[in-house]
């Protein structure tokens, strides 16, 4: 059975197809790519930009900080789906890039030298190579945002622990005071239990 070997153009569509043909089967199964969170400005929805942390947490209230932590959620889960995608369109980038090499390079004659060099100046090279500096510098660059908005995340949380601590504490002084006048008081306040907010986003980003 004789060996097909795929020429340029075939090759480079086949790689450039990948991450397309990964969408529909996911969206096959019901698992569309998930959608930028959008906000309402004026009554009208539009995409949002990645949010950032105000400079002062302390001054926000508990409804204020659980709302912050409800938005960077939202990021956080939109972004760490965009990290397979991107590494999908990295991985088939450099995949193509040493197709594109190696298919370029039996064209070439001369020395090694010269067949590596030619290869290198090829423009089908160039845009090959170009392909995966952009796919990897996008890769390289989700993967920050999701690491970044996790830790953002920690610093929220860290924050409204902080404050039920202390409205906890300010409720156990109110109530000693109260026991100190001889007036019959209910249980003491006590912040309401949460679970680990973080837990759901312990996944880690692969590398």
């Amino acid at each position: 059975m004789p060996i097909l070997e795929a020429n340029y153009e075939q090759g480079m569509a086949a790689y450039g197809q990948a991450a397309d043909k990964g969408d529909a089967e996911l969206i096959k199964m019901g698992f569309p790519r998930s959608q930028r969170p959008m906000i309402t400005v004026d009554g009208v929805q539009q995409f949002a930009d990645r949010p950032t942390l105000p400079e002062r947490l302390s001054d926000l209230s508990m409804s204020d900080l659980q709302d912050l932590l409800g938005w960077f959620t939202a990021w956080h889960s939109y972004s760490i789906e965009q990290v397979p995608p991107v590494r999908i369109m990295r991985n088939t980038a450099e995949a193509a890039r040493d197709f594109a090499w190696a298919k370029i390079r039996k064209e070439k004659k001369g020395t090694v030298s010269d067949k590596n060099d030619a290869t290198r100046t090829d423009m089908r090279y160039v845009q090959a190579n170009t392909a995966y500096e952009t796919a990897d510098y996008m890769y390289n660059m989700i993967k920050g945002i999701t690491e970044g908005l996790y830790r953002e995340i920690e610093t929220i949380s860290r924050a409204i622990s902080g404050l039920e601590q202390k409205v906890g504490a300010e409720g156990h002084r109110f109530s000693g005071e109260r026991r100190g006048t001889n007036m019959h008081v209910g249980p003491s306040f006590k912040a309401p239990y949460k679970p680990d907010v973080l837990a759901r986003f312990r996944t880690g980003v692969k590398r």
